[in-house]
């Protein structure tokens, strides 16, 4: 059972250095990308707000957060109003191909 657990902690943990050094990766694309989301007028949900002081987990969030809109998820910002069609337009035209795959 100690070896099973160790094998565990071990291979999440180099996950974990994975994701962190495929991450850091394109963090500054990513972070001028976003800057120029915000400048424009977009929405930013709250929960973005909050990631911003997170690190590498805030990155992660609002990596979601785009990768939904790049794929035209229909997301809901009040009730009975969705994000606008710009937004989705913007993500599509303003971000690289590094950073859509």
């Amino acid at each position: 059972m100690k070896t099973a657990s160790l094998i565990a902690a071990v291979l999440l943990l180099l996950c974990w250095l994975a994701q962190y050094i495929y991450s850091r990766r394109y963090k500054r694309e990513f972070d001028v990308f976003y800057q120029r989301y915000t400048q424009q007028g977009h929405f930013v949900p709250a929960h973005l707000a909050i990631a911003d002081g997170l690190g590498s987990l805030g990155t992660s969030i609002k990596v979601q957060w785009f990768r939904w809109t790049l794929c035209g998820k229909k997301i809901k910002v009040k009730e009975n109003q969705y994000l606008p069609a710009k937004t989705y337009e913007f993500v599509r035209l303003s971000s690289s191909e590094r950073l859509q795959t």
